[in-house]
């Protein structure tokens, strides 16, 4: 049984799987919450979220790009950094080349 559980250890804190199970799901702050993108979530990079007073790392596995004030719904956990979706309808916005340069 110790082993078990270190082994359910070393998979919850060092892993990058999203977690479903309902036990570790309890874990997960914020999970099935929603959250404000307070930094832009650009594909395959990490932004920041707001979830009332507390801001996190966040980042969406799918390749799109979400912009500051969108809403987002958290969906799992990547070590530090909260993997979220997008809950509001996704509008044409600039791709992410011109969001780095600016909007241009």
């Amino acid at each position: 049984m110790k082993e078990t559980l270190l082994s359910l250890a070393n998979r919850f804190f060092f892993s990058s799987e999203i977690y479903t199970s309902s036990y570790l799901v309890q874990s997960i702050p914020y999970y099935y919450q929603e959250a404000v993108v307070i930094r832009a979530i650009l594909p395959g990079q990490r932004g920041r979220i707001q979830i009332g007073s507390s801001f996190w790392f966040a980042r969406c596995p799918q390749p799109i790009l979400l912009m500051p004030e969108a809403v987002v719904q958290v969906m799992g956990r990547d070590n530090i950094t909260l993997l979220v979706k997008p809950i509001q309808p996704l509008l044409p916005t600039a791709s992410p080349e011109q969001f780095l340069r600016g909007n241009s």
